[in-house]
């Protein structure tokens, strides 16, 4: 998978090489959505030599999970993710 090249089929084993966990991306996208997605795309466009480098890497830890996990930690730290639970009063 590279830019300029055509999507492979949303499910499979190919996922893997760029870091994500399962045959199906969208689960490890879950609680982040397409923030997530905008944040990854945005890095490996940016920092395409970088982007590779973490890929090559990737036997360290999964590239995409990582990189979804920071998305979320960050959002929470700024108190902006609007995902964590909610108390509701009855």
């Amino acid at each position: 998978v590279s830019f300029g090249c055509p999507l492979p089929e949303r499910k499979g084993k190919h996922w893997s090489s760029l870091g994500f966990q399962g045959k199906d991306p969208a689960t490890d996208f879950r609680g982040m959505g397409v923030f997530a997605l905008d944040n990854l795309l945005y890095f490996a466009q940016t920092y395409p030599v970088i982007y590779k480098e973490m890929l090559d890497a990737r036997a360290e830890y999964p590239f995409s999970c990582a990189g979804i996990n920071l998305c979320h930690m960050l959002l929470d730290l700024c108190g902006l993710n609007t995902a964590a639970v909610v108390q509701v009063d009855r």
